[in-house]
């Protein structure tokens, strides 16, 4: 994520809780492609809130920003959970079909993704 360099993390707290209950709307309107697109964004705001609260900056892992290749691999650092890196690669494939793809990603993906993104968004981001 360009430019965050000197901002507050809160804001990107903030972005993450409101990305994630956007999803949620998006998704009871019936449009699961958005909805997925949301809830990835809340998951790598979320990401990149936990690394900067705890003052971790991209130069550690040799980049120049939060880019979302980097906060999946950070993401193990957060809680602790190997499997959260698989998490931001599944999340980010289904966000990129959802975007990308003329077909529809199918809802039931996006309700399994939800619940996992919320856990790791509620945990990092409290």
């Amino acid at each position: 994520m360009r430019g965050t360099e000197g901002a507050s993390p809160e804001g990107l707290r903030w972005k993450a809780l409101r990305s994630l209950e956007a999803g949620y709307l998006l998704l009871e309107e019936g449009l699961p492609d958005d909805a997925t697109s949301r809830h990835y964004y809340a998951l790598f705001q979320a990401g990149v809130y936990g690394l900067e609260a705890r003052a971790r900056q991209p130069r550690e892992f040799r980049s120049t920003y939060w880019d979302h290749l980097t906060v999946a691999r950070c993401a193990v650092l957060l809680r602790g959970r190997p499997e959260d890196i698989d998490l931001f690669d599944r999340a980010r494939a289904l966000r990129q079909n959802a975007d990308y793809s003329s077909a529809s990603v199918q809802r039931r993906w996006v309700e399994f993704l939800r619940r996992e993104v919320e856990r790791f968004v509620i945990e990092v981001a409290r």
